[in-house]
């Protein structure tokens, strides 16, 4: 049979949220699609990770299986965008910022992500999420309460990430470079920022929610979601002209 087509979209995997599961463009994601692969072969080898030159050729076979001309942007990527969830901790990354002045906003995520970090753990300690039964799941109030937790989760370090990377290529846009670089790190910050908002606005309608299901942890949601509103305040005067930055994909009819 003959191999279907993708139509994969350039570069949309940069400014993503990393929410596989969650997202409606995997199909066209050349990242996701390697990952797939990737997880394949170490079912198929007993939990052995291919070898570079394999992961190399998949991709390769994958580029002449499809009529889409190759671009070299669907390769761009960095450590911080490959995998947060799996490449980033909390550890790692509070430890990279010991000694390094810290501008407003960048205090303000950490704060919230050791915040937000305590108050996910308090929480599946109360509701037992990673135990919960399929019944449990089927529960309408249950179920509501889980999604929120879900998202809460999902970006409470990844905004301090994102945040932090639109805020270093700030520092090189005025340190100085030339034009080229400049431009690319503009881009890379806006896109970073963007991303961060997103997950802000998204936390904050997680948290609205939880409000209504968990009385007894009202005092730190409502921490929670003061700290998020100074938190996009500070990147809405930092970047601008995020809001400007169209995601390839996402905001875009690609």
């Amino acid at each position: 049979m003959k191999n279907e087509k993708k139509e994969y979209i350039s570069g949309i995997y940069n400014y993503c949220d990393r929410w596989c599961e969650k997202c409606r463009f995997t199909a066209n994601c050349r990242l996701f699609s390697t990952e797939s692969k990737i997880d394949t072969y170490r079912i198929m080898n007993n939990g052995k990770l291919p070898e570079a030159e394999d992961i190399f050729d998949m991709e390769f076979n994958d580029i002449e299986n499809n009529e889409n001309e190759f671009d070299e942007e669907d390769f761009w990527d960095d450590e911080e965008d490959f995998d947060v969830e799996e490449d980033e901790n909390e550890e790692k990354i509070l430890k990279g910022l010991e000694g390094k002045k810290e501008c407003p906003v960048e205090k303000l995520s950490v704060e919230y992500l050791n915040k937000a970090h305590s108050f996910v753990k308090a929480l599946d300690e109360k509701f037992n999420f990673t135990e919960a039964s399929a019944q449990r799941k089927d529960d309408p109030r249950f179920k509501k309460l889980l999604d929120a937790f879900d998202v809460i989760n999902w970006y409470h370090m990844f905004i301090m990430v994102k945040i932090k990377r639109a805020i270093d290529g700030k520092s090189e846009i005025q340190i100085g470079m030339d034009e080229e670089d400049n431009e690319f790190q503009s881009y890379d910050m806006n896109g970073s920022a963007k991303i961060a908002a997103i997950a802000i606005n998204r936390s904050q309608d997680a948290l609205n929610d939880l409000l209504s299901l968990t009385e007894e942890f009202n005092f730190e949601i409502e921490e929670l979601m003061v700290l998020l509103g100074k938190i996009l305040n500070e990147v809405d005067r930092e970047f601008p002209d995020y809001k400007k930055f169209t995601r390839p994909g996402f905001d875009t009819d690609h």
